[in-house]
């Protein structure tokens, strides 16, 4: 189905990722250099650039790759409405219990970047890869951002909040509330980090409803 050469490019591509991924549950993403992946992965600092036009790029490819694993799980569970937004509100605190280090990064790349922010293309064969024997074609990828909205819409008019509010600002005030509580999590030094993110954004839910 893929040639040698998009399979090779596939590997390199999840292995620089995942290596990352795993460096910054031991240290801090700027303490981890592009030289440190090339040597563990096994590739050139000219390979590494050619895929990745900087260290950054990385966060938006993980954050792609979580839109998309967000995607597959949401095509198995035919979610409406606020149950929909809960499940985006722990599927965003167990990410960011898991891999604390990448998703702060992430959010600050995002907030303090000054270039247009793009979605990180991921080919096919690096989602055969990541997401091995998944038949993907049927199922509609979205951001979390894009599926927040969708449900805000359905909660919306499904009156299951009581607040008179568009449904993109409804996702707005959500998405605020997700990422304020991850900053606001770190710097409070919470070690409960799942739990606090959870609370805090199910408490807005309460008051919305």
């Amino acid at each position: 189905m893929f040639s040698k050469r998009e399979l090779n490019v596939a590997n390199i591509k999840f292995n620089i990722l995942n290596t990352l991924i795993r460096l910054c549950k031991q240290d801090d993403f700027e303490n981890i250099y592009v030289i440190d992946l090339c040597k563990i992965v096994g590739i050139s600092k000219v390979t590494f650039f050619k895929y990745f036009p900087q260290k950054e790029s990385l966060l938006l490819y993980y954050r792609s790759i979580i839109h998309i694993r967000l995607s597959i799980q949401l095509s198995e569970k035919k979610l409406t409405g606020l149950a929909g937004i809960e499940y985006l509100i722990d599927f965003m605190a167990n990410e960011y219990a898991s891999n604390p280090g990448m998703v702060l990064r992430m959010i600050e790349h995002l907030t303090t970047t000054t270039s247009l922010i793009k979605v990180f293309p991921v080919k096919p064969a690096e989602k055969a890869l990541y997401f091995k024997g998944m038949d993907l074609k049927d199922i509609e990828m979205l951001t979390f951002h894009q599926h927040l909205e969708r449900f805000a819409l359905d909660a919306i008019l499904n009156r299951e909040v009581r607040h008179e509010v568009i449904p993109e600002r409804l996702a707005d005030i959500i998405f605020s509330s997700i990422y304020g509580a991850i900053v606001v999590s770190k710097l409070k030094g919470n070690s409960e980090l799942r739990v606090y993110v959870q609370n805090v954004v199910h408490d807005l839910i309460k008051l919305l409803k």
